[in-house]
């Protein structure tokens, strides 16, 4: 009698006309030990061995594993019986989103929960033509002095769509004059959510205080550096607590008919983890 796992096997290359031969060149499993598994002279394949037949058919680990979980269940179309098994099937990029969500602290999950909700909201509330909706913090860049991060406000705001808004994950505005005459005080900056590599320039928190600079990095010593001659260069030290938000893209305007946010909510003081320098 075939095992259930053997039972989805045969289903799966079936289901996607796929040759063992095939199978075995796209799971990387040697052609020997794929027959033993098809065959059922493996009882208990590997760990590994499922994950990569679970990549090739792009089905669940678990529904190969678990016998109680039916044939059928592969297709994506049977949501219901996914539900009730409790398990999805997700994609890489969504894997690695549930890690990285994973690695954050409580209060960066509250973030990134209030922000998705947000987020969901926007798709329900339609745009209009021409702009999207992006959330702002509306104190986060700073001039000469940094903003407490713990003070600053995000809210979604209806910008016009243009190549610099589709590059950007969210908006910052800028309090001062740091980065005049490139950025003014007032001007809002699409960021990209990424690494800031040295010579291009973020936004950032800085012991909790948010600055736009042009990023330095070079034998080991870290600076953010202003445009304005007027404001001094900020050297970062080795007790210092620097966390990079983003790659800032350019500014973004808002778009025609919007105002400033009706209500705005304030947002907690990030727990992170330091940038390496």
């Amino acid at each position: 009698m075939k095992s259930c796992m053997v039972e989805k096997l045969i289903y799966l290359k079936k289901r996607d006309r796929m040759t063992t031969r095939e199978l075995s060149r796209k799971s990387g499993i040697p052609i020997g030990t794929l027959n033993k598994i098809l065959c059922g002279e493996t009882k208990r394949p590997s760990l590994s061995s499922v994950e990569r037949l679970a990549v090739a058919f792009d089905v669940a680990v678990r529904y190969l594993m678990d016998d109680d979980v039916p044939v059928e269940c592969a297709e994506s179309a049977v949501t219901a019986l996914a539900e009730k098994y409790d398990f999805y099937a997700i994609s890489e990029r969504e894997r690695l989103l549930v890690e990285r969500f994973r690695c954050c602290t409580s209060r960066e999950k509250e973030v990134v929960e209030r922000l998705a909700g947000q987020l969901q909201q926007v798709r329900g509330s339609g745009e209009k033509a021409g702009s999207r909706r992006l959330p702002v913090y509306l104190a986060a860049a700073a001039g000469g002095q940094g903003v407490a991060i713990g003070a600053a406000l995000v809210e979604e705001m209806l910008i016009q769509d243009d190549n610099i808004s589709r590059q950007s994950d969210f908006v910052v505005q800028v309090t001062g004059d740091a980065m005049a005459p490139l950025y003014c005080k007032g001007d809002l900056l699409g960021v990209r959510q990424g690494e800031v590599k040295h010579n291009q320039i973020g936004a950032f928190l800085l012991n909790g205080e948010g600055f736009v600079r042009r990023y330095f990095h070079s034998k080991g010593v870290t600076k953010l550096i202003s445009i304005n001659r007027k404001v001094p260069i900020i050297q970062v030290g080795d007790s210092d607590d620097l966390y990079c938000m983003g790659v800032v893209v350019g500014i973004v305007r808002r778009a025609s008919g919007e105002g400033m946010p009706m209500s705005v909510k304030k947002i907690r003081t990030l727990d992170h983890e330091p940038m390496e320098r």
